[in-house]
């Protein structure tokens, strides 16, 4: 089981309304260029894959390395050469270095062709990338929340959360649909997981606005200070919905956990026909019987604590996934 104590560090967190495919090409841009997704910038200038840029880097140097060679080739062309008197074999080998420069020359030519093609197709399948990407970039702006956006406190709360829905998904509470909150996870986890994020990112623009106001007059120091105390409740308040998702993900461990041991005691149930024929045969029954019905009568016990567990999932459920309306952006 995972320990919700340990948290991994947090990754940006999207509106579910935003497209999946929206949501694909931002996050990649959050793992390699986190500078394109500041809250108030705006998408601009070329960004280049590490693969478009060793093929156009490649590309180019071929390019070139085949436009000197062709160049070299015609400008040694063009140097006098033989007489017309000069002996057959000096004629000879002149035609044949001159054949040879041809070659090289028409060689060299193709190399920048097909250099140059293959770097104007890499900047064209560049630009293309790169309209997609601005496009997914303005389509996401205001539905996505990064954590280098949120300050320190907001930051931990904001992973602890992600672990707490990462244990509830990776559940069996929530791959086998017990008691129907598989369903319901599905919907209202990616929901409660926005709210949190959107709520952390409005807190600390917030609080890193105030963070370094000061005042000499008492009544504005007073002002900032109730400013902070709001805040502090205002943390407060998320907090209590990261601690309910903390208690949901704690809540299907233990569902999980009960879940495992009834697997097991129904297992026992279901053999201990065949270890009583066994200990009949054995003329060791009346000892052999007693632990086995003891092991047995475990699996009913199992079964009761299985449902109380998922009755408590529930309401643990119900306590961190309510219907909310969803925050407004500020």
């Amino acid at each position: 089981m995972a320990d919700l104590n340990k948290h991994q560090s947090p990754v940006p967190v999207f509106d579910p309304a935003l497209p999946t495919a929206t949501q694909d090409t931002v996050a990649k841009l959050a793992a390699h260029h986190p500078d394109l997704l500041a809250p108030d910038s705006e998408a601009s200038g070329l960004v280049m894959s590490y693969g478009n840029a060793q093929i156009l880097k490649r590309s180019a140097a071929a390019a070139v390395g085949g436009g000197t060679a062709a160049l070299a080739a015609f400008l040694l062309g063009q140097l006098p050469g033989q007489p017309a008197d000069a002996p057959s074999q000096a004629g000879h080998l002149d035609a044949l270095f001159r054949d040879l420069l041809g070659q090289f020359e028409t060689i060299g030519l193709i190399v920048l062709a097909g250099g140059a093609l293959m770097a104007v197709i890499t900047a064209l399948l560049t630009w293309s990338e790169n309209h997609h990407m601005h496009r997914a970039l303005e389509d996401a702006r205001g539905h996505y929340v990064h954590p280098s956006w949120l300050t320190t406190d907001a930051r931990a709360m904001l992973a602890r959360a992600q672990q707490a829905a990462a244990t509830i998904l990776g559940s069996r509470l929530h791959q086998d649909d017990l008691g129907g909150l598989g369903a319901a996870n599905a919907i209202q986890l990616p929901e409660r997981l926005w709210t949190i994020a959107d709520s952390l990112r409005r807190y600390s623009k917030t609080a890193k606005a105030g963070a370094s106001a000061t005042a000499e007059d008492s009544a504005v120091a007073d002002l900032l200070a109730g400013e902070r105390k709001a805040l502090d409740l205002v943390a407060t308040g998320i907090e209590a919905q990261v601690v309910a998702l903390e208690e949901y993900a704690r809540q299907a461990q233990e569902v999980d956990r009960i879940a495992a041991d009834l697997a097991t005691a129904e297992r026992v149930e279901a053999r201990s026909g065949a270890v009583r024929d066994l200990l009949a045969e054995t003329a060791a029954a009346p000892a052999g019987v007693a632990e086995i019905e003891a092991l047995t009568a475990s699996a009913g016990i199992m079964t009761e604590a299985y449902t109380e567990a998922l009755s408590a999932a529930k309401d643990a459920a119900a306590a961190a996934l309510p219907p909310a309306d969803r925050p407004s952006t500020i």
